[in-house]
């Protein structure tokens, strides 16, 4: 990055945390409780936190009221309609607090539509590939799986009898959408030594969702998941992202064998292809140490080769074009060379051959800021076009490549006339059949555009 983009980056001198205000939330709720005073100080991205094993739960199954969460005008409506109770009897009466949407949430946006209502962080979204009313989504914060099945009128809590309630990816199987896999534990929280942000392991559910089953704990016990990729041409043949490394499935997620050590935050499949029966062999991971590539389906890996790359990465995600399998994008940072307590440099390269090498793309949102690209940061590209990029920070932007290879970025989530949304993006997914219909996840919850 030239030097005067990278004095945008650079901010030391507002005597902040590093990281930004989610190292310093985090800091705060520790140190008010004297917990991990020696290593939240450490603050380092490279290093995975420490947790207690979570005591295990009884196994025999209990009859609970699946019925979905009424909505804050609904329940306090019923509230007010029970009776009062006579002074000689009365004790503590309580009035539904949530969970219900909070208003007037923040955003970074002005104007109407500027502070609407949120909810809590969503760190995965997965839709049912045959049901697009029918999603899911996890929260890394400790609220478990959520599920609807009316695009998203009323959720219900999926996953309260499972021993960890920290959610960091979610995959349907790609050819059975009754099946759905579960990573505990939330990678994108991981920066600073929680206790609590770690998983127990694999959840699996045969029902689309609605019940899960803890099918695999060793090797993920005290780690915590970034993403889930499963093979559309193998279902039994499942990636799994975390802070331990890259593992590989061969049987459907019960077992798993490490393919590298390193951190690593995202993986992407090779769309399917229908002449070709061994299309999704090639895989790309986001690691720590760079970007790599695989050839056999996820069982070994090489290094790609990127222009103006480095050795250690804050942050990366990788994504193939749905529509062209050629083309693949590396949304990256780096620590500055020249500061690392700057924010990190932020870089984006693509490919547009089948294996071919990587180009640096110039320019950037010039109101990208990378301060904490360790905790939200996104990358995805439109299912109908490979021109057109999705990519979140603290905002998230589109970017729409010209025939000529210009590009034009544009703010989605921090606007000035029409509706904005919370900051601080972990997650997008696109309604199948509808590429126009999108829900980003983010601090705020979860929050779906139709155009």
């Amino acid at each position: 990055m030239r030097r005067d983009a990278r004095r945008r980056h650079a901010r030391s001198g507002r005597g902040r945390i590093v990281g930004g205000k989610a190292i310093a939330r985090r800091l705060n709720f520790s140190q008010l409780r004297e917990l991990n005073e020696t290593t939240d100080r450490q603050k380092q991205p490279t290093v995975a936190p420490t947790r207690e094993l979570v005591c295990p739960r009884s196994t025999k199954k209990k009859h609970r009221d699946t019925t979905s969460i009424p909505s804050l005008t609904e329940a306090y409506a019923y509230n007010d309609t029970l009776p009062t109770p006579s002074l000689e009897t009365t004790k503590t009466r309580w009035r539904p607090l949530g969970p219900f949407c909070i208003p007037h949430g923040q955003t970074y946006g002005s104007g109407p539509g500027c502070r609407p209502s949120i909810s809590g962080r969503v760190s995965t979204i997965a839709i049912d590939p045959s049901d697009p009313d029918h999603i899911l989504i996890g929260s890394g914060g400790g609220g478990g799986v959520w599920a609807t099945r009316d695009n998203g009128k009323s959720w219900t809590p999926t996953s309260d009898d499972q021993p960890s309630l920290s959610i960091g990816a979610i995959a349907f199987d790609p050819n059975n959408s009754l099946i759905v896999y579960a990573g505990t534990g939330e990678g994108d929280s991981t920066l600073v030594k929680e206790k609590n942000m770690l998983g127990v392991g694999l959840l699996r559910s045969v029902n689309g969702g609605d019940n899960w089953t803890l099918i695999c704990r060793e090797p993920f016990d005290q780690t915590a998941f970034y993403d889930l990729a499963i093979d559309p041409l193998n279902d039994k043949h499942i990636l799994a992202a975390t802070t331990a490394g890259l593992y590989e499935s061969s049987d459907a997620g019960l077992t798993f064998t490490a393919r590298r050590s390193q951190r690593t935050w995202s993986l992407s499949i090779h769309p399917v292809h229908t002449t070709d029966s061994n299309s999704t062999q090639e895989v790309f991971a986001g690691c720590l140490d760079g970007v790599f590539r695989s050839i056999n389906g996820g069982t070994s890996w090489s290094r790609v080769s990127l222009p103006g790359g480095r050795r250690r990465y804050e942050r990366i995600e990788v994504c193939h074009a749905a529509s062209d399998g050629n083309v693949v994008y590396v949304f990256a940072t780096t620590p500055d060379p020249e500061d690392e307590n700057n924010d990190p440099i932020p870089h984006l390269w693509r490919r547009n051959v089948l294996g071919g090498a990587f180009e640096a793309v110039e320019k950037l949102p010039k109101d990208l800021v990378t301060e904490q690209s360790w905790y939200d940061w996104f990358a995805a590209v439109a299912p109908n076009n490979p021109d057109v990029l999705y990519i979140g920070a603290i905002n998230a932007h589109k970017g729409i490549r010209s025939p000529s290879g210009i590009w034009e970025w544009e703010n989605i989530s921090a606007r000035k006339y029409t509706t904005s949304i919370h900051p601080d993006m972990h997650v997008i997914a696109f309604s199948p059949g509808n590429p126009n219909v999108i829900y980003i996840g983010w601090d705020g919850g979860i929050f779906r555009s139709t155009d």
